[in-house]
């Protein structure tokens, strides 16, 4: 049951930090380099933002 929770704290917040990333772009005008950025990264096996 921990491990359930945990997982979902992490998923969560995971997600809340790449919206919140993605809103930054979109402000700056920069969404492009960032999606291209971020599928770099997950293409390269990298687990964080």
């Amino acid at each position: 049951m921990l491990g359930a929770r945990l997982n979902t704290i992490h998923n969560l917040r995971y997600y809340i930090r790449l919206m919140h990333d993605m809103r930054a772009a979109i402000e700056a005008g920069r969404f492009a380099s960032f999606a291209a950025d971020f599928y770099a990264m997950r293409r390269a096996g990298a687990s964080t933002l």
